[in-house]
């Protein structure tokens, strides 16, 4: 996902907050031990689905990221991206290529903020 989520796994831009997505993307898998519970409040604008949800926290936080920050991270986005934008984000970075550069923006500034905010 690229963002604050995963300090050292970066693999595909230059931002030190960028292997959140680049891992396992946010492709729906089998995962467990992540909770989604406090990245998804009740009210949020775009809630993805509880696969993604957690597919996303494991690899944010197997890339560095602490457990606060990427469920900030992904709160957030669920705030400002709706899921098919969420998911063309991570099928780039998955597939190594360059994500839109306003999705990457709007991934990138969503997860410098948490990192800020929970460091």
């Amino acid at each position: 996902m690229v963002a604050g989520c995963g300090g050292g796994g970066k693999r595909h831009t230059s931002s030190t907050a960028t292997g959140a997505l680049t891992a396992t993307g946010p492709t729906p898998v089998a995962t467990t031990g992540a909770s989604t519970s406090q990245a998804t409040p009740k009210h949020v604008k775009y809630r993805y689905p509880r696969v993604l949800q957690r597919s996303f926290l494991v690899s944010c936080v197997r890339n560095g990221g602490t457990t606060a920050m990427c469920a900030c991270t992904l709160h957030r986005l669920q705030e400002r991206m709706p899921l098919p934008q969420f998911l063309k984000l991570g099928r780039a970075f998955q597939a190594k290529r360059k994500a839109p550069a306003a999705l990457e923006r709007k991934f990138r500034s969503t997860s410098v903020q948490c990192a800020r905010s929970s460091s």
